[in-house]
């Protein structure tokens, strides 16, 4: 923990949320990081036990978390189901101010131990002086080398599209090297969905994590 107030540490841990099917599905999708810690949720009100999301759609501020790594279990009467199940016949995806940033076959992701991933964002809640700091000369200087890299790439991808649609402007566009994770913004509207092929007709708990490195202000 830093003893300085204000600046940022850096933290290894995952934003992870839980949805409960076949409760919140419309139209075979079901919504992810949208409904926060002590709302109802369908079959549950949401617990430190279901999610980290203490807002809907964003970071609670001042925060920035990049994503590394992302991890899916679905649960039946607190097993496990087989990634071989027919359940599993879905696509993850996750958006961003309206775009894309990552569509992914469900089975992609499946992480049976996901539970054990998601032990750091539930101690996050109960008690921050256990979590794992990361070392100021690896992660946190990749951190932020990411955030330029990210700013600039995403930058590039916009003048890419202001171009196109207004050809009398085009111009090419330098080459640039793609973020390693992508970074959440404070105040940046997110969620995940995922949409299921086939219909749900049992109680399932829809589990996914994004794990990574959080960066926030230390107060």
């Amino acid at each position: 923990m830093s003893p300085v107030s204000g600046i940022l540490e850096f933290v290894k841990d995952a934003i992870f949320d839980t949805a409960f099917v076949p409760e919140n599905l419309y139209n075979g999708k079901c919504s992810l990081f949208v409904i926060p810690l002590g709302c109802y949720a369908g079959r549950n009100i949401k617990g430190y036990e279901h999610t980290n999301m203490l807002q809907a759609g964003c970071l609670d501020a001042p925060k920035k978390f990049l994503i590394k790594s992302f991890h899916c279990g679905l649960f039946e009467s607190g097993n496990f189901v087989p990634s071989t199940h027919r359940v599993w016949d879905a696509r993850f995806v996750l958006e961003s101010m309206g775009e894309h940033i990552i569509e992914s076959p469900l089975r992609e992701i499946a992480d049976q131990s996901i539970r054990e991933l998601i032990r750091r964002g539930r101690r996050e809640q109960k008690d921050c002086n256990i979590q794992e700091i990361v070392s100021p000369l690896t992660d946190t200087a990749e951190f932020e080398k990411q955030i330029q890299i990210s700013a600039a790439y995403y930058d590039a991808r916009s003048r890419e599209w202001l171009n196109q649609t207004h050809h009398s402007a085009r111009q090419v566009e330098p080459e640039l090297p793609k973020p390693s994770g992508m970074l959440l913004e404070q105040q940046q509207c997110f969620h995940g969905r995922i949409e299921f092929d086939h219909p749900i007709n049992v109680p399932i708990d829809v589990i996914v994590a994004m794990n990574g490195i959080l960066a926030r202000a230390v107060m």
